[in-house]
């Protein structure tokens, strides 16, 4: 080959690169949100202020840019999830956020870790965390294990059956679970869950990633498949993910984990006490044990992503060890995911937290602030009650 020829080969992979990056650029701050009650906050010059009684978001890359306002009593959202590399987030529109109840999580802009969540505490109890400090190696310990364990293998056989199309696998896993009754220590409960992991992961060998024909041909082989939940650069580990399959979990893990940090200090419990994760520094180990149950969920949402969508190879970057990350926009597509993650995970943090009430040597109750279970159930009660406003209007026909 000339060196004309390779010079205008090379001018046009350049150009063919260039014309992708835009593209990818002007559809992800261009698209109306999957979920509006997620605010994804994404680039550079990043801008969260308020602006005459309004909280005004700014975002994007270059020219591709965007300002959305909303209004205090109008605003629908949820979640405000900041993933960009440079900007600001005032004062003023923290206390507006809190005021109206929009929680902000920001996200590392280069492998998703949770760098802090705004949640408050709505309860503040010091003997919850008294119990919960204590649970660990207790009887109430391996209650939570067995739950959070028991829900998530429930959740497992689920995503086997309905999204990866193996019900033999499904059926296994539901054995495996039966047996949680009867684990007599965490060692136990551990190894059933690593048996129904062997045979869960195995089932994810079925699905394949589908690229566009365009970009087919410049991703690695590895890329288009999954063989299991480990990475080629981490041995012994599924962080650092190497093809998009694992990457698309790994991120979606952290937001669960944002999400699983929200729920843990609106309740008042301590976000590093664990009781299937050891204590470690710099760990949230209890927000790690709640998540457990939650991990289906989010693996349901990346099966289903990636039998629907066909990808682009912009969609991910690979850095210089070939360790992949996910890309706009489909880690705005996850991110809108997290309130949906919350809802599931929502019932089994009370649930636990009602574990850890019985465990307590004081007569105490435990707040459903979260689903609000209990405020339904009572108002059910007012509208049975003859006489009261509930029931008006129930007379006999």
């Amino acid at each position: 080959m000339s060196n004309e020829e390779l010079t205008h080969r090379t001018a046009t992979t350049s150009d063919d690169h260039a014309s992708a990056v835009a593209s990818n650029l002007a559809d992800t701050f261009s698209r109306d949100p999957q979920n509006p009650a997620v605010c994804v906050v994404d680039g550079w010059g990043l801008s969260v202020r308020v602006e005459r009684g309004h909280l005004e978001i700014a975002d994007g890359v270059g020219r591709h840019r965007r300002v959305r306002r909303y209004a205090r009593a109008t605003h629908g959202l949820a979640r405000i999830v900041l993933i960009g590399a440079k900007g600001m987030v005032s004062l003023e529109a923290l206390q507006w956020c809190a005021g109206v109840g929009i929680a902000v999580v920001i996200l590392d802009p280069a492998n998703g870790t949770v760098l802090s969540t705004s949640g408050k505490s709505a309860v503040d109890d010091g003997r919850i965390r008294r119990a919960q400090a204590l649970a660990p190696g207790t009887d109430t310990g391996m209650a939570i294990a067995r739950y959070l364990i028991g829900v998530k293998l429930a959740g497992q056989a689920q995503v086997a059956s309905v999204e990866l199309g193996a019900p033999a696998a499904a059926d296994t896993i539901v054995r495996l679970a039966e047996q949680l009754a009867d684990s007599a220590s965490l060692e136990e409960i551990r190894q059933l869950e690593a048996a129904a992991a062997n045979v869960y992961w195995n089932a994810w060998g079925s699905l394949s990633v589908q690229f566009t024909k365009r970009d087919a041909g410049k991703v690695p082989e590895h890329w288009k498949k999954f063989e299991g939940r480990r990475s080629a650069v981490n041995p012994g580990s599924a962080r650092s993910a190497t093809e998009p399959v694992n990457a698309l979990l790994n991120y979606s893990y952290r937001l669960v984990e944002g999400e699983g940090r929200l729920a843990t200090m609106s309740l008042g419990l301590d976000p590093g006490l664990g009781v299937l994760h050891a204590d470690m520094r710099n760990r949230d180990g209890f927000v790690l044990d709640l998540i457990e149950a939650c991990r289906p969920i989010a693996d349901r949402h990346v099966a289903r992503l990636i039998k629907g969508y066909t990808f682009g190879r912009m969609d991910f970057g690979e850095d210089s060890r070939g360790v992949v990350r996910v890309l706009p926009p489909i880690s705005h597509r996850l991110a809108e995911a997290m309130p949906s993650f919350g809802v599931v995970l929502a019932p089994c943090v009370e649930h636990v937290m009602s574990l850890l009430g019985e465990a307590s040597p004081y007569d105490m109750s435990t707040p459903s602030l979260l689903t609000r279970s209990k405020h339904k159930e009572a108002a059910r009660r007012r509208a049975d009650v003859p006489g009261t406003e509930g029931s008006r209007g129930r007379g006999p026909n």
